[in-house]
């Protein structure tokens, strides 16, 4: 376990469990916490375990099943078990990949990757006690965790390796600015299925055709009764008991951030003493006296100085602090008069001639300056403590007691609340927070009937739920849905006579009428001809996409059509191709251009290289663990 490196984490920190669950998806998706011996394949001889192969799976169903309100298709199901296999097997070759190539990690940048983990952060700071805490919450080891994200970074030294490599030439960068930089003249005509839908009249026998064939489009939704317990820190803040006692003692750890040091802004000219220390000291005296005699103090710095870094700024040294130089400089520069010019100085630098141009004093605030910052401070950092400890014993005790919540009510001083017909599209109760959705409708909750893992929506914000009540979709009789059935056939009509008023559009124009006067013909509306650039936001991006995939004008104009996603048809007319020019283009617009091409060439060089690993690789499927076994 790697003790020295969780001894320096420190600070207070807020995230999110699902949160930390994802990290250790980041780039396999699976849970290290409860390998077994089974095993769903072998690599070069080295087992890929079973569960790896399940957690992962069911961690992607769970995503996919959010944009159905059903079972997922079987070839959806299959295309992910397939996915998560292959995911594995690559995993598992850079694994050892980076054992026979010998890439290490040192402490230190593992120790800077998990301070930086935003899931382990409030206001910027890293906590222990709550990394510790985030991971007993989701049955995770810091030694595992740790050694994941060691190896992560090892991943990540083979791809940036091999993605950085990449580059593309001037000549590349200059065609790849002519085409992605390329405008075209275009005019458009377009019909909609809105113009014949006034029109057009839908019977009885129809409607109800139409609800037999397609009664499964009008379900009611699936609910469930969700019941949950909810914790909040800003809830718990009264129940901090406050003395001046507790108060001054906390003042005195953080006096630091309530006092300030003296800094003074400062310029210097610096003479090296070099091989003749006396001649050097008497050219410095000489500058100093000119100095103190009101000649201009930048411009002989400028002029003589040797630190040339400073020289071309007047011998400005910024604003510095008793911590910046030490010996005699740092007791000339805070004994120095504001505005006056010293004598020589000496260091091991050379002679400094030194004036101050600003002086900001130290400040040290009383207990009694910062007592109302320190009491909210004070309670920030011990609710922050109990919603922790809450936290983690919700977790704990919703996982030992999985088929009830009043055990953990009780001991987290909660009260169980109920919210009757929750929906998959609920934006009522927790919106923007698609996890709880996720466990209210996830397998465990809803088939196995136990409760949810804990949820974090937010900082100092969790819940635990459990589903009591199930209602599947059932078919909406025909009078209630009768008005949208009969929108539905209109717009579906609507849709075909547009389709066939656009392709005798698109026909009249290839025959020799000119795009407006067809248009004319057609009641369609018609657009003049304009510059489109493949960024236009005025058209629909299909259209856009389609007028740049269409051939170059050689002999005339390019006719085509087409029907969009809306049941709209458009006709275009391509007259003119005018290819994108370097000199429209910043430099900086150029070189972003070259960097995202080479990024993308690096990212498929490593696709690459990981599939020749596959290709060369030993790799045996169980067929037993693994139901749908992709093609090999």
């Amino acid at each position: 376990m790697l003790q020295r490196i969780r001894d320096k984490l420190t600070g207070w920190v807020a995230g999110s469990i699902i949160f930390i669950i994802a990290i250790a998806f980041i780039f396999w998706g699976i849970d290290f916490g409860f390998f077994n011996r089974d095993y769903i394949a072998l690599v070069n001889g080295e087992e890929v375990p079973a569960a790896q192969y399940q957690n992962a799976v069911q961690n992607q169903v769970s995503q996919a099943q959010r944009s159905y309100q059903d079972e997922l298709p079987e070839l959806l199901l299959k295309q992910i078990r397939s996915s998560v296999l292959e995911n594995l097997i690559s995993r598992e070759l850079l694994s050892q990949r980076i054992k026979q190539r010998g890439y290490r990690v040192g402490d230190e940048l593992l120790l800077q990757s998990i301070r930086d983990i935003e899931a382990f952060q409030v206001d910027g700071k890293f906590s222990l006690d709550v990394y510790h805490a985030r991971l007993a919450g989701v049955a995770r080891s810091a030694t595992g965790f740790e050694a994941e994200q060691r190896e992560s970074l090892q991943m990540g030294q083979i791809q940036d390796g091999i993605a950085e490599s990449e580059f593309l030439t001037a000549s590349e960068a200059t065609r790849l600015i002519e085409l992605f930089e390329q405008r075209r003249e275009v005019a458009v005509a377009r019909i909609t299925p809105q113009m014949f839908e006034t029109g057009i009249q839908i019977d009885d026998a129809a409607v109800q055709a139409y609800y037999d064939q397609y009664s499964d489009n009008y379900l009611t939704p699936e609910t469930v009764t969700l019941r949950y317990l909810e914790i909040k820190g800003d809830d718990l803040s009264d129940e901090v008991q406050v003395t001046d006692e507790d108060l001054r003692a906390y003042f005195e750890k953080v006096r630091d951030q309530y006092t300030s040091i003296e800094r003074r802004n400062v310029r210097h000219i610096l003479i090296e003493a070099g091989d003749d220390e006396a001649a050097a000291l008497a050219h410095a005296q000489e500058l100093a006296g000119r100095l103190q005699a009101g000649e201009d103090f930048a411009a002989v710095a400028a002029a003589e100085s040797a630190d040339l870094a400073t020289a071309a700024t007047g011998g400005d040294l910024g604003w510095v602090d008793p911590e910046t130089f030490e010996g005699e400089l740092k007791d000339a520069i805070f004994s120095l008069p504001k505005d006056q010019v010293s004598d020589p100085v000496r260091s091991p630098f050379g002679f400094h001639i030194l004036r101050v141009d600003a002086i900001e004093a130290g400040h040290s605030s009383t207990f009694e300056d910062v007592r109302d910052e320190l009491e909210a401070e004070y309670r920030k950092n011990k609710s922050a403590e109990r919603y922790y400890a809450r936290a983690e014993k919700l977790a704990e005790l919703a996982f030992e007691n999985p088929t009830e919540l009043q055990t953990a009510a009780d001991a987290v001083g909660a009260s169980i609340k109920e919210i009757p017909g929750f929906t998959r599209d609920n934006q009522t109760a927790f919106p923007g927070h698609p996890e709880v959705t996720e466990a209210a409708f996830g397998l465990s909750t809803l088939e196995d009937g136990e409760n949810s893992r804990v949820i974090e929506l937010g900082e100092s914000h969790a819940l635990v739920l459990r589903v009591t009540d199930h209602e599947l979709p059932q078919p909406q009789p025909l009078e209630q849905v009768r008005d949208a059935i009969v929108q539905a056939l209109k717009s579906e009509r609507g849709r075909e006579m547009a389709s066939i008023a656009g392709s005798e559009l698109l026909a009249a124009v290839e025959q020799g009428a000119t795009l407006e006067a067809a248009a004319a013909e057609k009641s369609a509306d018609f657009q003049p001809a304009r510059l489109f650039g493949r960024g236009d936001r005025q058209a629909s991006p299909e259209l856009v996409s389609a007028i740049f995939r269409a051939p170059k004008p050689v002999d005339g104009p390019v006719v085509a059509g087409m029907p969009l996603f809306d049941g709209s048809y458009v006709v275009y007319v391509v007259s003119e191709v005018i290819p994108g020019r370097l000199g429209s283009v910043s430099a900086e617009a150029r070189l972003a251009a070259r960097r995202a091409m080479a990024q993308q060439l690096g990212n498929a060089t490593f696709e690459s290289y990981v599939q020749d690993l596959r290709q060369k690789a030993t790799v045996q499927v169980l067929e037993d663990n693994f139901t749908q076994t992709p093609s090999r």
